[in-house]
């Protein structure tokens, strides 16, 4: 691929390997408020 395909490859989402971690951890507090949730009221 020459270097134009790939800049017009690219769509301007964020770079993949920008906080990892952070991403990680925001996933699962997720997961858990969720869970949390369904649990108090019950599945929709």
């Amino acid at each position: 691929m020459t270097a134009a395909a790939v800049v017009a490859a690219r769509t301007g989402g964020p770079p993949d390997d920008d906080h990892p971690l952070l991403e990680q951890i925001a996933g699962w507090v997720l997961t858990i408020v969720l869970a949390m949730l369904i649990a108090r009221f019950g599945p929709l």
